[in-house]
């Protein structure tokens, strides 16, 4: 039995929709290589992990992506949160961060593991409060650009999009922009207009979700485009 052979029934889905060897290159870097157990789960990535894995893909078919929680916990603290049931209270820095991310973007190559989107955070805000300090949000978008080919898009989910604009990150989202000849998505890209890099800020209100889209055109200018979502 092959390694892909062992995933759990709720994972299949992604898993059957690709050819063999994209299969086999998905296998070897979710799945645990010297587990005895007869059905894995995608637990094998350090940081770069699996998108949202307590999903049914029959019932939530997000697909093949990925997620990086920057941080453990979040400063905003935000009571609607769902992620502050699972998150420690306080955020702080992971172990091994910079270690753990380049060591899997490093498998993606090995193993070359087709193309995905990848998201930046899902249970924390990557430009929270303690990025100024740390700054490990920058190094993730840093190997990311290194890493460019390996991701078909990158989503940056954030309530302080203002870090954003500041020039190191500007400079960073602009050069995501700016897919690799070898990308797999560089001739769609080169034939229309790429929008500037966006980053959406969601704020829960009486009566809905105001989304906020931040178009970043220069440092420490935004262009706020605001949508509601009544419901």
């Amino acid at each position: 039995m092959g390694l892909a052979d062992k995933v759990a029934a709720k994972y299949r889905p992604v898993f059957d929709v690709l050819p063999p060897e994209g299969r086999a290159a998905l296998a070897w870097y979710f799945l645990p290589h010297r587990s005895a157990r007869p059905i894995l789960g995608v637990t094998r990535p350090r940081i770069l992990k699996w998108y949202c894995p307590s999903a049914d893909q029959y019932k939530f078919p997000s697909g093949h992506r990925y997620c990086v929680n920057v941080y453990a916990g979040c400063g905003h603290k935000c009571e609607y949160c769902y992620a502050a049931g699972y998150e420690p209270d306080e955020p702080s820095c992971k172990k091994n961060f910079e270690r753990g991310l380049l060591r899997d973007l490093d498998d993606l190559e090995k193993y070359n593991v087709p193309p995905a989107p990848v998201h930046l955070s899902n249970s924390t805000d990557a430009f929270q409060k303690l990025e100024e300090q740390v700054g490990q949000t920058r190094f993730g978008l840093q190997q990311i650009v290194r890493y460019r080919r390996r991701f078909t898009s990158v989503v940056l989910l954030t309530k302080n999009p203002v870090i954003a604009a500041q020039p190191p990150y500007l400079e960073l989202l602009q050069q995501l922009r700016e897919l690799p000849y070898n990308h797999p998505r560089q001739q769609e890209f080169s034939q229309r207009n790429v929008p500037p890099p966006c980053v959406w800020k969601s704020l829960w209100l009486s009566g809905g979700i105001t989304t906020e889209q931040y178009s970043i055109r220069r440092p420490h200018r935004l262009k706020i485009e605001s949508r509601q979502f009544v419901g």
